[in-house]
């Protein structure tokens, strides 16, 4: 389907919101207009606090619009409160898909049965990119579970489909609601935009190895794997860029990292601020031999990979093989593997060199442009 063929509109359901910064569906949004596809969003007015030393002003040149709902908190989660509003938003907005990013939000209760009392009879479709790696413990996170376990059986089981990004996710949602969920399940990549992401610097080879992380430095990303394992090369052949401090409050993970990287005496390890614009990123990203994500992940790997940038990436979680399939990089799990990926490519560089060109390529099937159709025939959009 090259377009569709005639105006759509989508309300997409989310549980926070963090301005400066584009996840999955903000780029989908962006991708669907060129085919009269219109998205706002509707979502408490909320930014989690991990997030919030991570934002900026919001992008004035958006594609979408945004509600906000006023809420109350329940064990730390925003309740948004204004039922009825919910209800007149979605009168006005008319939209002929509601998809909601994410189950186990009170924000899902609230706008799920607002959509019930005000006769929507549309399409409703979730997305849940739940990680068992933030999976959490203890009596409240108990019952906060329990809770959606039974929202999820007595609103959600068998009636709308159900996006998940990889094997993993589907696996952690079949553990919460049951193995009957399965048949509700459809597995669709998270992706990157490729006018954006591109292999744009050919001169990059000529340069002294360079290998680098972007993204929010927390704990879970685990960058001191990556300050260990270029211990083990000479200070003269690498060159380390790691972007992503908050310079105006570090974290105490951030100036632990600062304090380690200072520690081991080497002059070739350089920590910036976080780069939130999308075309910056790129930059970055294409001024790398190598993209290194010892932790956690997010689509930063798809972007990277994008700009024909190689990665190495930490086999945290199961059905990652997507993500560097093609040669466009290396899974690790260990820190001694980290050390031998390196040095692979390392050695590919001196040797025959790294095909940028075709890394990019190779990444394209993973494009908004690309996977957008894929959620079409899930909303039943006729091209």
């Amino acid at each position: 389907m090259s377009s569709v063929n005639s105006e759509y509109r989508i309300l997409k359901v989310w549980p926070f919101w963090v301005d400066g910064i584009k996840y999955h569906d903000q780029y989908l949004a962006d991708k669907m207009l060129e085919d009269n596809v219109y998205t706002h969003f509707i979502c408490p007015d909320y930014t989690p606090p991990n997030y919030s030393a991570f934002s900026s002003e919001s992008d004035k040149n958006s594609t979408y619009n945004v509600s906000f709902l006023k809420s109350f908190f329940v064990f730390g989660k925003p309740f948004p409160y204004d039922f009825f509003g919910v209800i007149s938003k979605v009168r006005l907005f008319k939209p002929d898909v509601v998809h909601f990013f994410g189950i186990s939000n009170f924000i899902t209760v609230v706008v799920l049965l607002a959509l019930f009392f005000s006769n929507y009879k549309g399409k409703i479709v979730f997305n849940d990119h739940s990680d068992p790696n933030e999976r959490k413990k203890g009596l409240k996170a108990r019952f906060y579970y329990g809770f959606f376990a039974v929202f999820f059986k007595i609103f959600i089981r068998g009636k709308y489909k159900i996006i998940v990004p990889d094997d993993s996710s589907f696996n952690e949602i079949v553990r919460r609601y049951g193995s009957g969920v399965m048949r509700n399940l459809t597995i669709i990549p998270l992706g990157y935009d490729e006018r954006i992401f591109c292999n744009s610097n050919p001169s990059r080879g000529k340069k002294a190895f360079v290998l680098g992380f972007a993204g929010k430095i927390n704990e879970a990303k685990k960058l001191e794997r990556l300050v260990d394992a270029s211990l083990c090369f000479d200070e003269s052949v690498l060159d380390i860029k790691i972007a992503g401090l908050n310079l105006d409050r570090l974290s105490q993970y951030q100036q632990s990292l600062l304090d380690y990287v200072k520690s081991t005496g080497r002059n070739n390890i350089h920590l910036t601020s976080f780069i939130s614009a999308p075309s910056e990123l790129s930059d970055f990203y294409a001024g790398l031999d190598l993209a290194v994500f010892p932790g956690s992940i997010s689509i930063t790997t798809l972007e990277a990979t994008g700009c024909g940038t190689p990665i190495v990436l930490y086999n945290s979680i199961s059905g990652l093989d997507h993500r560097v399939s093609n040669g466009r990089g290396l899974l690790f799990d260990t820190q001694q593997e980290l050390v031998s990926c390196i040095d692979f490519f390392l050695n590919a560089k001196e040797g025959s060199g790294i095909d940028h060109n075709q890394i990019a390529s190779n990444s394209r099937e993973f494009s908004w442009s690309s996977l957008k159709h894929e959620y079409y025939n899930i909303y039943g959009f006729k091209g």
